[in-house]
């Protein structure tokens, strides 16, 4: 490795600050990081230099200046480190002692640390996670077949790990609270910006017993492309992924899809009176090594 720019930035802190820049799972960045360590990497784009020739082709250099034109300074680290602190979050980085090692499955993807409201050694313990996810509008079927799925899996003594959104992610949750066993939610924004709203109630009952996490630090407002992002966190936290109903484009297909790459188990549930609701799973069956669960079985 080349020598630091900068020996004062270290490995957290340059973290830190590529996470307030980066968006989630730049692989480019993942593989420079990996390659060159998060401080070399951070100061550089901070200070508007392009990695030098030894480090990465003329090529990645100008994809990197066009994708990161406009970046915060690194006082910006100290200023986000203190709002962290008053609200009470936690940041982990890779090779803490409660860093979920399992998403080192993610390679180059993998996020450069997790900013949490909760307990993470829910999800760094050597205990089965079961993802069940699905649409936000689900049918009376599917609430009731994700209550009893959930339900099963949480008496078998497996952790149930979703995305803290409206509909069949809610759903999971709650079964977990209403067992009294903690439960994991991936979100895209911060773990101290709720979304939706309405589920501040929900993510605080989750933080209390659980773990509520993402990679998404105070400040950093993310669109649509930083909730697709997140499915690939709830994928690689999860031996199993379980969709209980979803449409042929959605978040939950896209959670499979990365769970199936990364050779997890695949569940897709199915109902026999709602075939415009089995789009999703149909393309589930098609297109990945998954199993199909009939409901009721």
């Amino acid at each position: 490795m080349s020598p630091l720019v900068s020996a004062r930035l270290d490995d957290r802190a340059a973290r830190m600050w590529l996470a307030l820049v980066v968006q989630p799972g730049d692989e480019l960045v993942g593989h420079l990081v990996g390659h060159w360590g998060a401080p070399e990497v951070a100061t550089r784009l901070a200070s508007g230099k392009p990695l030098p020739r030894n480090l990465v082709s003329s090529r990645v250099a100008s994809v990197l200046a066009q994708r990161y034109q406009s970046v915060p300074p690194l006082s910006a680290i100290a200023r986000t480190q203190r709002i962290i602190e008053a609200r009470g979050l936690g940041i982990t980085i890779p090779g803490d002692p409660h860093w979920p090692t399992q998403l080192g499955d993610l390679g180059s993807a993998a996020p450069l640390l997790l900013c949490s409201a909760g307990d993470l050694r829910v999800v760094s313990a050597h205990r089965a996670r079961v993802a069940i996810v699905g649409t936000r509008k689900p049918s009376s079927e599917a609430v009731m077949a994700t209550r009893e799925i959930a339900a099963g899996q949480v008496r078998s003594g497996r952790t149930i790990v979703s995305g803290g959104a409206r509909g069949i992610d809610a759903t999971a949750h709650a079964v977990a609270l209403e067992f009294g066993v903690p439960t994991v939610a991936v979100v895209a924004q911060s773990p101290d910006r709720p979304y939706p709203p309405e589920h501040r109630g929900l993510l605080g009952n989750i933080a209390q017993s659980g773990v509520v996490l993402g990679e998404t630090l105070p400040g950093v407002k993310r669109g649509p492309e930083g909730f697709l992002a997140r499915n690939r966190l709830i994928a690689a936290l999860s031996n199993l992924t379980v969709v209980t109903e979803a449409p042929r484009r959605s978040g939950a297909i896209s959670t499979a899809a990365h769970a199936a790459k990364l050779q997890r188990d695949v569940v897709a549930v199915t109902y026999p009176n709602h075939h415009s609701r089995n789009d999703g799973a149909l393309r589930i069956l098609e297109q990945w090594a998954a199993t199909e669960l009939a409901w009721p079985e």
